[in-house]
């Protein structure tokens, strides 16, 4: 197995789980970033962290914001300002950032 192998998994599985294979590694650093600074973070932000283009990691964001895990705040000026997010429910972004990692076998072992 390769070095990558983890990795490809887990794209392989987020977009399995929300049709966009960047979503849990996006909600992993928006959790992350919120975490470490005063609750704020900007697409630039994440994009910066995760590697990825600002035109791949904001509809991402906007569709954390549709489903009521993020906010967007209101723009510091008019104009392109840049746009802060924060966390609504960081339970629900911390499970989407998780989901693909749990193991579908554990998962799949219950009571008898």
């Amino acid at each position: 197995m390769s070095d990558g192998a983890p990795q490809a998994r887990r794209s392989a599985r987020s977009f399995a789980l929300f049709n966009n294979r960047h979503m849990a590694d996006i909600a992993q650093h928006a959790l992350e970033l919120a975490d470490a600074g005063d609750g704020l973070f900007t697409t630039r932000l994440v994009a910066a962290s995760t590697g990825l283009a600002d035109s791949v990691v904001r509809p991402v964001m906007l569709r954390l914001v549709d489903a009521e895990i993020l906010t967007r705040l209101p723009r510091l000026s008019i104009g392109r300002s840049a746009q802060y997010f924060s966390v609504v429910d960081a339970d629900a972004l911390g499970m989407v950032a998780s989901l693909p990692d749990r193991d579908p076998a554990a998962a799949s072992t219950g009571p008898t």
